[in-house]
């Protein structure tokens, strides 16, 4: 904290996510737990938001696809597309093929700071945001807004800091970041609407799930 370095960098001698893909067991290990927990986030989302109005969705940075693959699943009529770094997809199509909805959904590998597939009403953001600080965040929602049509629906799915009881697991995840990755953070509701309008969207309301996790909506603006 002293001299300002990110603690993770210091103590293993490089970034998080270049630890990963120099070792690939415990890549592996990374991504099945956050299948995993991506699984229990997608049940408390699915419970607390109304897909119905989506045709397609584009799930930005979702790893081996266990949040599409149960929204997919819970809503027949809708179509998915799973964006992420290729080594991050190389599980995706049996997920997708076990939960029975590998047709509905379009793997795309790409990188969220470069682009992201056209096509789809919607964009999930699950989980994302919290890893990178504002300007980076800015980087990757003017992307989604590059890829969504005017009045298309931005989902970000994450802790959002309050300053009551229901605020503290976002604070401890707060405090998680600051050891992964230094700057990064939970955010409250108003610093995402900040962060949003820079992007041009406009944040519409926020979600609360019983999970503690909470939906923030965002609606693309001309």
């Amino acid at each position: 904290m002293r001299a300002g370095d990110i603690a993770f960098e210091r103590a293993h001698g490089c970034a998080h996510f270049d630890l990963l893909e120099r070792r690939p067991e415990a890549g592996q290990l990374f991504h099945r737990g956050m299948r995993a927990y991506s699984t229990q986030v997608a049940a408390a989302v699915i419970r607390a938001y109304d897909f119905s109005g989506c045709h397609t969705v584009l799930d930005v940075g979702g790893g081996q696809g266990a949040f599409i693959a149960s929204l997919l699943k819970a809503y027949p009529a809708l179509r998915g597309k799973l964006f992420d770094l290729p080594a991050a997809l190389e599980q995706s199509r049996s997920v997708l093929e076990a939960a029975g909805v590998a047709e509905r959904c379009e793997i795309v590998p790409g990188d969220f700071f470069e682009s992201l597939p056209t096509g789809a009403d919607a964009a999930v953001l699950g989980r994302v945001i919290h890893n990178w600080d504002d300007d980076h965040c800015v980087r990757i929602l003017k992307n989604c807004r590059a890829a969504l049509p005017t009045g298309g629906r931005l989902l970000i799915i994450e802790y959002v800091v309050t300053d009551d009881a229901d605020g503290v697991a976002a604070k401890l995840f707060d405090l998680q970041m600051l050891v992964l990755f230094g700057r990064a953070r939970e955010r409250s509701a108003e610093e995402y609407g900040e962060l949003l309008a820079r992007a041009a969207f406009s944040l519409t309301r926020v979600i609360t799930t019983p999970l503690g996790i909470s939906v923030v909506e965002a609606e693309a603006v001309a």
